[in-house]
């Protein structure tokens, strides 16, 4: 049996649960059905046991269950309403405990289930895949790398239309398009394109305004391929800098290089938080970097582990984080260098070799 369904066994038996259920749907695409599945449909409904795997989806997705789900996992059809066919399964099966994801699940499928099943005790499975998936197998670093090859194949080739007079929009279309010819499903989220007084926003989507001279151009981009999400981000300039503009730069920068020295295995990722935060704070800006350093990448774009001042854990070898600290000054622009970034015995690596000069068109 696939070593995930092995593990995530182990982890039932510690929790006390018979069976697990993991949901996705339309709504609420749970990644941990693909995970443990293979399954890459919205709908499905995987329960585990100790003894079997079943993937549950409608009439739309047979022929995709059966050609995905891995070895050893049966498939079987179902029709609405799904819970009731659920009830029977898990009445069957003589299933005591049922553990189901909290933060997933909605509370009207919740109140269903626990309606008709007044004698299972009914636990939270919330976190159980989460911790299998912090540590990527060779094959997921692979993935990854080549979305995050994908993702800056088409930044640089996208910077081809970057100029004064072009809105962001137009650049994010361009951008979205060379990811997508590449063989993206999809960016990993909504593309943010912020210049000028924009780019203090760190979630600045791109809007209609046009690049003025003078001005920094913030990209925040990635993309899924098989699956697998990419995050990077660079800010450009439009003209020549200022004297103000290459201070903010090369304190970023520098920031993001030092911190780049800490993930690595048994470091705390407070710490490498730290090292960024005061390289900013020690040249002014302190409360200029208002977000923490980093995210796990993977099946989703945010995962753990997180790089944060709160953040007690420690990096382990197989992990994947972003290292991306910023200065925003509004009213004015900011800048942000982000790289998706593997935790190895031999320190950061960043999954593509992008530059970090700051580009000027």
């Amino acid at each position: 049996m696939d070593t995930r369904i092995h593990d995530l066994r182990e982890a039932m038996k510690e929790h006390g649960i018979d069976a697990a259920l993991f949901v996705s749907t339309e709504t609420r695409i749970n990644k941990n059905v693909f995970y443990l599945s293979g399954f890459t449909g919205e709908d499905g409904y995987l329960l585990v046991t100790q003894d079997s795997v079943q993937l549950f989806v409608d009439g739309r997705y047979p022929e995709q269950a059966h050609e995905e789900a891995k070895k050893g996992i049966d498939v079987a059809l179902v029709e609405y309403p799904i819970s009731d066919f659920l009830v029977k399964m898990i009445q069957d099966g003589c299933i005591q405990s049922l553990g189901l994801e909290e933060s997933i699940l909605s509370h009207s499928f919740y109140k269903i289930m626990s309606e008709k099943l007044p004698k299972t005790v009914f636990k939270s499975s919330d976190g159980m895949c989460e911790a299998m998936r912090i540590i990527k197998s060779q094959d997921e670093i692979e993935f990854i790398r080549n979305s995050c090859k994908v993702a800056c194949e088409s930044f640089t080739e996208t910077l081809g239309v970057v100029k004064e007079g072009v809105s962001e929009r137009d650049i994010c279309a361009e951008l979205e398009y060379q990811m997508k010819r590449r063989g993206a499903k999809k960016p990993s989220f909504d593309i943010i394109i912020a210049s000028g007084f924009r780019a203090a926003m760190a979630h600045g989507v791109a809007s209609d305004k046009k690049l003025k001279a003078g001005e920094f151009v913030v990209f925040d981009w990635g993309c899924f391929v098989n699956n697998y999400a990419s995050d990077f981000t660079r800010t450009l300039i439009v003209g020549e800098p200022t004297p103000k503009h290459i201070e903010i730069y090369d304190t970023v920068r520098r920031a993001q290089e030092a911190a780049m020295g800490k993930f690595k295995p048994g470091t705390k990722a407070c710490d490498a938080d730290k090292v960024a935060r005061d390289i900013i704070s020690n040249a002014g800006y302190e409360k200029n970097f208002n977000h923490s350093l980093g995210h796990g990448v993977g099946l989703d774009i945010h995962e753990k582990p997180g790089a944060s001042m709160k953040t007690e854990d420690e990096f382990k070898a197989g992990m994947i984080c972003t290292n991306e600290p910023g200065i925003y000054i509004e009213g004015w622009g900011g800048v942000r260098i982000e790289d998706t970034v593997l935790i190895s015995n031999e320190g950061g690596v960043p999954l593509a070799n992008l530059s970090k000069d700051l580009i000027m068109v």
